[in-house]
């Protein structure tokens, strides 16, 4: 998973999360962001002069439209580079493409275009918007295509102001609107019932509500819904029931609620609620019953309820509380497990844990670090300690309660004959109340255990998320500890380390040369053998667009996501155990300086 929330909060508000020395290990293997892989396509269109003037300039042709595995439709001048639309995949869908001797360039503008009267495209249809496309109306007669399509509005310029010509669209393999300047509905997109992989809706400064979009019941990658400033509604999607991959809701000013969403059942990977200033509810989300991955609600300071979690039992992944105007986490009590981190910060209006009313009063084990930070009026964790038997038993986890000022009690979690028995890493308490008994925290720190992580620890570890299981039986007995290794010192500063791309993405230049632009943090995969994948805030993330499926290899529809991440993280964790590295303990607290 990886969580930025560095891109909208004030500076003061920054948090910084430690994450285990692995991350350094999981960052240096990671390729360097913005550079193309191995052998991949660099963008750049070796262009031909055929006669018919400007309008008709094309590749070669092998087979026109009808065999092209990629189309991009332009108005009278065609692009001689397109890098700036690769380097934002993702969020938006990739599309495969090894060479320009792949690509086909038409002209929406050309009255002999190959894709006027167009039934069905065979591969991607991406319209490439400089502002020279007046309409769409070429494109009518189009019923499905079966890539992605992807409008891309390009160096601010976009003209596109209606979908209506798409009426007949029925299928696409992937749809994305990005940096699409005039467009205030999906209106036009009534009959499309099937989008394949990724639904992405992205930076369109005239988008108000996502109603006018066909009954699409299930998408088999993501949903990724990200920096539309006039957004007020999610309605259009009522009849999506089953996300394979993630929900990311992020960077929306003035979304208030999740109202359109109400038929979703099921998320196979991680619900993402990121930056949306104005969001005061999540009620929204009515039949919400499983994550395959994360929970994370972050920079929400108006967010008063947590109800479209309130059918969850366990959350595979992170839980993640931060920045809220929560006064009760009473939507999460019936949350027994979290499989990674559990993180609860600067929340100002949560008084206590205490009690199911208050929620985590189930939660029995979480598999990594559980982080209860800046929490102004929090005055006990008695309901916690209550409950709470296994911390860090996924591979290890800190124990971190910090900068609570009114925190005076930490009840059972501190007491010896209480359900939690020990901490598989350290127990850091900071800065909490005056009133804070000095024996419940020593008793409470003398129950850290801190392993030494080893690669029988880390294969077992893997075994057991695999086959998705606890801790192993093996593991329960720490070895001796060894120095800590560093965790990336970015992370401890609350931005991204090196390697990590930034979280905002400008819109996509005019020039023909590859921009240096920053993209959107793809949403990675959790990766239970290596803590530092699960990108909590401020944290060096390594899962990267990899996450999502091939494009034309859907998941299967009763699985949940595989994480193409972990074989990776694996051999770095490996790697690391090879040198003795134990977990580290370091700051493993939100904080704001």
């Amino acid at each position: 998973m990886r969580v930025d929330i560095s891109r909208k909060l004030r500076p003061k508000e920054k948090p910084a999360l430690a994450v285990l020395g692995l991350a350094a290990a999981l960052v240096a293997a990671a390729p360097p962001p913005g550079a193309p892989a191995a052998g991949a396509w660099d963008g750049e269109l070796e262009l031909e002069q055929r006669s018919g003037g400007p309008s008709s300039r094309s590749l070669r042709q092998f087979g026109g439209c009808a065999s092209a595995a990629l189309v991009i439709a332009h108005g009278p001048t065609p692009p001689t580079n397109v890098r700036q639309l690769l380097d934002q995949m993702p969020p938006i869908p990739k599309v495969e493409i090894r060479s320009a001797s792949e690509v086909q360039l038409v002209s929406l503008v050309d009255p002999t275009s190959c894709v006027r009267g167009l039934a069905r495209m065979p591969g991607a249809l991406v319209i490439w918007d400089d502002g020279t496309i007046p309409d769409l109306a070429a494109l009518s007669a189009l019923r499905s295509v079966s890539g992605p399509l992807i409008v891309f509005g390009v160096g601010g310029r976009s003209a596109i102001a209606s979908l209506a010509p798409l009426a007949n669209l029925e299928s696409v393999g992937g749809l994305a609107l990005a940096h699409i300047n005039n467009l205030p509905s999906l209106a036009g997109l009534s009959n499309l019932g099937v989008v394949g992989m990724d639904l992405v809706i992205w930076d369109n400064d005239s988008l108000e509500t996502l109603e006018g979009i066909g009954p699409v019941t299930q998408l088999f990658s993501r949903l990724w819904i990200d920096t539309n400033p006039k957004l007020t509604s999610l309605k259009g999607l009522n009849s999506l029931e089953d996300v394979q991959y993630d929900v990311v809701i992020r960077g929306n000013p003035v979304l208030t609620n999740l109202d359109g969403l109400d038929a979703l059942r099921v998320v196979r990977g991680e619900v993402s609620l990121i930056n949306n200033f104005e969001l005061a509810s999540t009620a929204g989300i009515k039949a919400l019953e499983a994550v395959g991955i994360s929970v994370v609600v972050m920079g929400a300071p108006k967010l008063r309820d947590l109800d479209a979690f309130a059918r969850l039992t366990s959350v595979p992944g992170d839980l993640v509380v931060h920045e809220t105007a929560l006064a009760s986490l009473a939507a999460l009590a019936r949350v027994q497990r979290v499989g990674l981190n559990c993180v609860i910060g600067i929340n100002p209006g949560l008084a206590n844990l205490e009690g199911l009313a208050q929620g985590l009063g189930a939660l029995e084990s979480v598999g990594l670090d559980v982080g209860i930070t800046r929490n102004p009026n929090l005055t006990t964790l008695d309901d916690l300690g209550t409950s709470l038997r296994s911390l860090g038993a996924a591979l290890a986890g800190d124990l971190t309660i910090e900068d609570n000022p009114r925190l005076d009690s930490l009840g059972a979690l501190a007491a010896s004959d209480g359900p939690l028995a020990r901490v598989d890493g350290a127990v850091v308490l900071r800065r909490n109340g005056a009133g804070l008994p000095a024996g419940q925290a020593a008793a409470l720190e003398a129950k850290a255990a801190p392993r030494r992580i080893t690669k029988e620890l880390v294969r077992a570890a893997a075994g057991a998320a695999a086959a998705g299981g606890g801790a192993p039986a093996a593991a329960a007995a720490p070895g001796p500890a060894a120095p800590a290794a560093a965790a990336p010192a970015a992370a401890l500063a609350g931005t991204p380390a090196a390697g990590a791309a930034p979280a905002a993405a400008p819109r996509a230049a005019a020039t023909t040369t590859p921009p240096n632009a920053a993209q959107p943090a793809a949403p990675g995969r959790a990766v239970a053998v290596a803590p530092a994948a699960a990108g909590l805030p401020g944290a060096a993330a390594a899962a990267t667009a990899a996450s999502a499926p091939a494009a034309g290899v859907p998941a299967q529809s009763g699985a949940a996501p595989a994480a193409p991440a972990s074989a990776r993280a694996s051999a770095a964790a490996e790697a690391a155990a090879e040198t003795g590295a134990a977990a580290a303990p370091a700051q493993p607290a939100v904080s704001g300086k």
